[in-house]
């Protein structure tokens, strides 16, 4: 639940306005949904300060962890769809941390939910391939 600072900041930072501000935010915040929301609405396209900022602060849950490697969608990643090269670096280098915290246990169970809404084929698919469940698999917040 976010308060209503944090929906006037949210409001506020849409379109990744003063972004350093939003991150100074983010690094304040012990807020698992104020991180989530804040991930969900950032523009992923003005790279990963915003998003490595989130991984990092300690009220990072599971749901709010596997929220991030969904929107960096680092399941193409960890698929092999897409291999790391001199292009891309900084995005493989997200996807890479957090999947192997996702996969090590790294965060914690909190209140936020993450569903990736994949269906049985796709989940198949991952299973065949060996992609851990961790990076998958729905996550219920314990509210």
């Amino acid at each position: 639940m976010l308060t209503e600072k944090e929906k006037q900041l949210l409001e506020f930072h849409q379109g990744n306005k003063k972004l350093n501000k939003w991150i100074d935010s983010i690094s304040n915040s012990n807020n698992p949904f104020f991180l989530k929301e804040s991930a969900e609405l950032y523009n992923w396209d003005d790279g990963f300060k915003l998003p490595l900022t989130i991984a990092n602060n300690k009220y990072c849950d599971k749901g709010v962890a596997l929220t991030l490697f969904w929107l960096a969608e680092g399941i193409i990643f960890f698929s092999g769809e897409i291999k790391k090269n001199e292009y891309n670096i900084d995005w493989a280098n997200f996807c890479e941390l957090i999947g192997n915290r996702l996969i090590n246990d790294i965060y914690d169970e909190g209140p936020v939910s993450f569903n990736p809404l994949i269906n049985r084929v796709s989940i198949y698919k991952y299973e065949k391939s060996g992609i851990p469940k961790e990076l998958y698999y729905p996550i219920e917040g314990n509210i």
